[in-house]
């Protein structure tokens, strides 16, 4: 029997993550510390990230790496998003 698991319950490692969302460990505690992104922990204070985290994080690299947008503007972007719920991108040149 396969076990689902939530699209928001953290599983992936740092390592991990990082793979999946084609960016670096160092890249990942940056964004975090930007409070970006704030994926759960275990016990032992080991970061687990979430399928819902690798999209964030692979939406971070786009708005950082294809549209020029540093840290501060990024994180004003996706508050923007997650209140209107929509792509603002879109007029970003």
């Amino acid at each position: 029997m396969a076990v689902r698991v939530a699209s928001s319950q953290g599983v992936y490692q740092i390592s991990v993550a990082a793979g999946l969302a084609g960016v670096n460990i160092r890249t990942l505690r940056q964004w975090e510390d930007a409070g970006l992104i704030k994926p759960c922990r275990t016990r032992g204070n080991t970061r687990l990230y979430s399928s819902d985290d690798i999209d964030l994080l692979r939406r971070i690299k786009y708005l950082v790496e294809e549209k020029g947008v540093n840290l501060s503007g990024a994180k004003l972007i996706l508050q923007l998003e997650d209140k209107y719920g929509r792509d603002i991108t879109e007029s970003i040149e």
